[in-house]
């Protein structure tokens, strides 16, 4: 009964503070959204099975727009009517039922009550190294720290994140609920990024190194006006010091700040460090942390299951609710940096190449839909880049011509350095790349909730 009201707190906090969503010429505003949540939760609720304890809303993936919103609320409204939910923002290709999906999280406790979180969220991890992994959270945690957000309607946020990102969830819920004005771009791109500032004006831009250093050398700052950023939030990816000269040339009115957040820890609570940038420290007040073997460990009150697909899905076991980061960091007193990921590691020539940095970056194109980095033999280095991509369909690069593996080349050559270019560049059927890992049967998702 007490996370029912909570969320029914939540739901009128919206309402008032009539939130305002802009996605090109189309404004939605929070009394609007709430209107159309409530009555999507009653036909959500109608077509259910209600012999089933828990009810399935799929909010898909990509980036967000009015209608995944509205799917969102519409949760919200269903578990605030005392039913039990779980909100999907998983990839096609992770074949999980909704039904197997429902069977692996049935058994999960809030907290010292026998009683199932009244909504959960399933996101999954992101980058296509090793087994497929879901992250089963408990909504009512992330929505809590939504609501400690302050009532924020002077400024305006551009988002680039999408909806099967934490950090796009947690954007979200806290523009939501503090009546910041949110620009949802129906494309992230980056090249196309300062003509949404320029033309919206946003305050805050969040986004990861990587998007703004395809933003900056992609040249489509030029001659823009992008003095609206006040302040630019980037994630524990390392940010390079000639980067960050570069992000306050384009933007002389922001401030750089960081955030820590993880698929599967959430987003944590961090406070930056005034006068360096790139370090920060935990601040305790969500969750905790402890550095092992110069391992940042997470306890998420968050994260109550992660789920990874080998042959079949399964349930990982978490320590006492801590999860190994793979962040390893530098540690200055208090303060501490990210330095890089463990991980498997390419050495090529001698130079240790950390696949992730070539996903991250090439993840941020808008017209790739997945990549695989991983090591090939040479007989000259011992080992080079080797790349697999999934182009997104009606994309603009004819493959025949090589104009994707050409930019491909100069933007890691650029962007990275020349140890990181894929010598051997593969192209795939979209949805091809995790066929060898996930299920080949199709979801199923009869007697449950769907937006299609």
């Amino acid at each position: 009964m007490v996370v029912v009201k909570f969320i029914e707190g939540l739901l009128f906090r919206l309402g008032s503070l009539n939130t305002t969503l802009i996605c090109g010429n189309e404004n939605a505003a929070g009394q609007e959204i709430l209107e159309k949540a409530m009555n999507r939760a009653d036909q959500l609720f109608e077509r259910s099975d209600t012999a089933s304890a828990m009810l399935t809303v799929n909010l898909g993936t990509g980036p967000w727009n009015p209608e995944a919103i509205i799917s969102l609320t519409a949760a919200m409204v269903l578990a605030s009517r005392g039913n039990q939910v779980i909100v999907r923002a998983l990839d096609h290709r992770l074949s999980i039922s909704d039904d197997e999906l429902t069977s692996l999280t049935a058994d999960i406790q809030s907290g010292p009550h026998t009683a199932l979180p009244s909504i959960l969220l399933a996101l999954a991890t992101s980058g296509t190294t090793g087994n497929p992994r879901i992250a089963i959270h408990d909504l009512n945690h992330l929505m809590g720290a939504a609501w400690k957000t302050e009532s924020d309607s002077d400024n305006s946020l551009l988002c680039v994140y999408g909806r099967s990102h934490m950090a796009g969830q947690d954007i979200i819920l806290r523009s939501l609920f503090a009546g910041r004005p949110v620009i949802l771009m129906a494309d992230p791109d980056p090249r196309i990024a300062p003509e949404w500032i320029e033309k919206f004006k946003p305050t805050i831009l969040p986004c990861t190194p990587s998007f703004l250093r395809l933003m900056i050398h992609s040249g489509c700052c030029a001659h823009r006006d992008l003095s609206s950023v006040k302040t630019v939030v980037y994630g524990a990816e390392a940010l390079a010091e000639a980067l960050a000269e570069k992000i306050h040339q384009v933007f002389p009115n922001a401030k750089l700040v960081q955030t820590y957040g993880l698929t599967e820890a959430g987003v944590t609570d961090i406070e930056n460090d005034p006068e360096r940038v790139g370090w920060f420290r935990f601040r305790g007040r969500r969750g905790g942390m402890k550095v092992i073997d110069g391992i940042i460990n997470i306890q998420s009150p968050s994260l109550k299951r992660i789920l990874e697909f080998d042959e079949n899905w399964k349930k990982v076991e978490i320590q006492d609710g801590w999860f190994s980061t793979g962040d390893q960091v530098e540690i200055h007193g208090p303060w501490m940096k990210v330095t890089k990921r463990s991980g498997r590691m390419i050495n090529v020539g001698g130079v240790k190449i950390r696949p992730e940095d070539i996903e991250n970056l090439l993840a941020s194109l808008p017209w790739i839909s997945a990549v695989r980095v991983s090591a090939a033999p040479s007989n000259i280095l011992g080992s080079m880049v080797s790349l697999d991509v999934e182009l997104m369909p009606d994309s603009d690069y004819d493959l025949n011509t090589g104009a994707a593996t050409q930019f491909i080349r100069k933007l890691c050559l650029n962007s990275l350095d020349r140890y990181h270019v894929p010598q051997k560049i593969e192209f795939h059927p979209l949805g091809s790349l995790m066929g060898d890992r996930l299920k080949a049967a199709a979801p199923s998702n009869t007697g449950r909730l769907t937006n299609g």
